[in-house]
């Protein structure tokens, strides 16, 4: 991997951490925000598959997936809206890898 690379790699790392910890510390009762993070989790799943092919894509949809699987069954509703939400964007996250990996 170049420096080049590298870099990129980081890039995409740091942005995980960084949304990750937002969903994480943002409180329950801002919805709209929690949404927003969700959201912004596509960047580096999109950015990944361009830049790095299928096999980095998918582990970083996979990982995000690992991360938000804990938040979502700490505050699972009873397969409420929210729930399906949740889930249906980690799947989604799997799925844009696989299109953009390939």
């Amino acid at each position: 991997m170049g420096k080049n690379s590298r870099t990129k790699f980081i890039f995409v790392a740091s942005l995980i951490v960084l949304i990750s910890f937002s969903q994480y510390y943002t409180d329950l009762s801002e919805n709209r925000l929690h949404l927003f993070y969700q959201g912004l989790f596509f960047l580096p799943v999109v950015f990944s598959g361009f830049r790095f092919g299928l096999r980095i894509a998918l582990i970083v949809s996979l990982t995000i997936t690992v991360i938000l699987l804990p938040f979502t069954f700490i505050h699972w509703g009873g397969f409420s809206s929210g729930d399906f939400n949740n889930v249906m964007e980690m799947a989604l996250y799997n799925g844009m890898a696989l299109i953009l990996g390939i």
